[in-house]
């Protein structure tokens, strides 16, 4: 997957994602479907204490998990 202008690959909350999907086989490959499968995460770690008492956080969202199929389907 090449993704249009951001090569680090990270993303933003309302950001459009646009790119491109290259597919290259060497052979003939029979199929039942081809996707594409978008999840979109975000996970937060920290500590708070001291030395003796320390506690991590944990933080973790889902707000995207989508699959879009170019070819074919579920079946």
């Amino acid at each position: 997957i090449y993704f249009d202008n951001n090569p680090t690959r990270v993303f933003y909350g309302g950001q459009l994602l646009s790119g491109r999907v290259v597919l290259k086989l060497f052979k003939e490959k029979t199929v039942r479907g081809i996707y594409v499968k978008i999840i979109g995460r975000a996970y937060c770690r920290w500590t708070t204490g001291t030395k003796n008492s320390k506690k991590t956080h944990i933080g973790e969202e889902y707000y995207l998990n989508n699959k879009t199929f170019f070819v074919g389907g579920e079946s």
